[in-house]
């Protein structure tokens, strides 16, 4: 069972048009909460499991649309929830990762991350796929960390090193890099540079994993916060038993108990403890959907 989210999509008249009886053979009509209309778009709005919504979106359009896979080509690319500039940043692709592209309108590309989140980015952020490029975690002033630019899959990368890159790094909605980053940004690199690939929100990583009852758990694992396991707001890595790294803010330090997280500034817990979960060496997500 996995989380239930509300979803937005637009989908071009010329493609809902066509198509418009098999899309509601994807998206069952019981689950549409949302529907509007502009002048070249409808928009369509869903309430799903996460998983179901990611998997019908990409079998329908991988059913009735040709797919092209591209590669960003400049340091970072904004996903955004709809097709202009002044849309909501809901995550970034980085220098060399992978999206795969199922249509184009005005001059917008439409498709899906490598970690599986779908949205519109600038066809001038875009060049055809060229080839496998392995990430680098050290960065500099021109690329951020977590790019793809390496020919040679790097040696294993120490944490410790890593959180050095990246603590005091600015908070930014939908940020995956020391350029800017949100809670579940950094979760997800942190576990990308040991080779484990989590899901890109907060939610969507608490539905993997093994739970880890608090006074038992070790540095690695995250621990997530919210009102409820329904509603997960909130995640970070925890570095030792009262010690965890977040993006609140910025990246910090911040004390870890039994409640929550105790900010050190504000002398008070901001974030309630709601699961803390561990996952297996090598760990995919992708291989569950």
């Amino acid at each position: 069972m996995y989380s239930v989210r509300n979803f937005y999509v637009e989908i071009p008249y010329f493609v809902f048009t066509n198509f418009e009886q098999e899309l509601f053979n994807f998206f069952p009509p019981n689950n549409l909460i949302h529907l509007e209309k502009t002048n070249d778009f409808l928009g369509l709005g869903f309430q799903m499991e996460w998983t179901q919504w990611k998997n019908s979106l990409f079998n329908f359009f991988s059913s009735y649309l040709p797919k092209s896979d591209y590669q960003i080509k400049t340091a970072y690319a904004p996903l955004r929830k709809k097709s202009n500039h002044t849309s909501e940043m809901v995550s970034q692709a980085l220098l060399g990762e992978m999206f795969t592209v199922f249509f184009e309108y005005e001059n917008f590309m439409i498709g899906f991350t490598e970690d599986g989140y779908f949205g519109y980015i600038s066809s001038h952020q875009l060049q055809p796929f060229k080839e496998n490029l392995y990430r680098s975690f050290e960065g500099n002033e021109k690329i951020p960390i977590g790019s793809k630019i390496l020919k040679e899959k790097p040696n294993t990368v120490n944490i410790d090193k890593l959180i050095s890159y990246l603590i005091n790094t600015p908070y930014l909605w939908g940020g995956r890099s020391n350029w800017g980053i949100d809670c579940s940004g950094l979760t997800q690199l942190i576990f990308l540079s040991q080779n484990i690939t989590l899901p890109r929100d907060a939610y969507q990583q608490a539905d993997f994993g093994t739970e880890i009852s608090f006074g038992k758990h070790q540095k690695g694992d995250l621990a997530f916060f919210g009102k409820s396991k329904n509603q997960i707001t909130h995640v970070g890595y925890i570095l030792n038993h009262n010690t965890i790294l977040h993006a609140y803010g910025l990246v910090r330090y911040d004390i870890f108990q039994y409640n929550g997280i105790f900010h050190t500034d504000y002398q008070k817990i901001t974030h309630d403890l709601v699961c803390i979960k561990r996952y297996p060496a090598n760990f995919n997500f992708l291989q569950f959907l």
